[in-house]
């Protein structure tokens, strides 16, 4: 009797064992090196079969680890509530070590430094694993964030061009209100234009804030200068493409201005951009500037 006592006293103790297993979690604060990051090494939870946690707090200035069975009822119910993203659980050891973004979060309105100099970083209030910083001019002002906390997670650059998003490290969103206003700028004109062979008709801003320019004559006669991303998919393929010498792209302002050299060739007016194309026919044939000129001085 005493024997089956004892034999079912180990089985309570190992089963208790297998069941209370020890839990491990990164516990530390923003204020502690290595937190925010995610380096710091876990250690054991003071009950077993604990949870894991990060949270904001103070409006997302402080970033708090550790195990959620020592936090306070309150806070523990914010952490399980799937609807509050300021704090996420996990039940695997150490898991609760992933980034949690932060961005400047700031508005020209409530604070003349965000325009220049941004000074406020913290992290973002609602966890979104790919979460993005985003900077963008508002008729006068400039307002800086994360994009989790817009509704919907919208892009906000979607409708607007002064405007950068942007993962690439915490804080990434410092661009100053002059880089945020600067879009590319091309010379835009059609054939129409006398100005637009030339190249000098004025440039304006492109519909989007990074894009390139081109200048292209796919019809005889009929030349055309603007920004790549305003052309169709299969037109800004071709501009992009360095052996479709009908078409030319480039990155920089107004680096579309190129002049477009016009030669007489078997009694017709043609027209060649430097180093690229003389169309006649709808046929490219491929000329140097020299050899442009060659044949203008040949013809005359």
């Amino acid at each position: 009797m005493l024997i089956l006592n004892f034999t079912f006293l180990a089985l309570v103790l190992v089963n208790s064992y297998v069941n209370a297993q020890t839990s491990s979690c990164l516990q530390c604060s923003s204020d502690d090196s290595g937190c925010d990051e995610g380096t710091v090494a876990p250690t054991n939870c003071p009950t077993p079969n604990d949870s894991c946690y990060s949270l904001t707090l103070s409006g997302g200035f402080i970033l708090e680890r550790g195990c959620l069975g020592t936090l306070s009822d309150e806070e523990q119910a914010r952490c399980v509530d799937p609807t509050d993203r300021s704090c996420t659980v996990c039940s695997e050891p150490g898991y609760n070590r992933a980034r949690w973004p932060a961005c400047h979060q700031c508005s020209k309105s409530s604070n003349s430094k965000c325009a220049f100099h941004p000074n406020r970083i913290a992290f973002c209030r609602n966890y979104m694993e790919d979460d993005r910083c985003y900077a963008q001019v508002v008729g006068d002002d400039v307002i800086r964030g994360c994009q989790s906390d817009l509704p919907e997670n919208e892009d906000p650059c979607k409708r607007n061009k002064y405007c950068i998003t942007c993962s690439d490290g915490d804080a990434c969103n410092g661009a100053d209100q002059d880089v945020l206003k600067t879009v590319t700028r091309c010379v835009q004109c059609k054939e129409g234009d006398f100005r637009c062979i030339d190249g000098t008709t004025t440039n304006s801003e492109c519909d989007e804030r990074e894009d390139r320019c081109y200048i292209k004559m796919w019809r005889e006669g009929e030349l055309d200068r603007g920004c790549v991303k305003k052309l169709n998919q299969e037109e800004q393929q071709r501009c992009n493409d360095e052996s479709d010498r009908s078409c030319y792209s480039c990155s920089g302002r107004q680096c579309n201005n190129h002049r477009w050299l016009r030669c007489f060739q078997f009694g017709q007016i043609l027209i060649d951009l430097n180093v690229f194309s003389c169309i006649r026919s709808g046929i490219s044939s491929i000329f140097s500037k020299s050899d442009c000129i060659g044949s203008m001085i040949f013809l005359i």
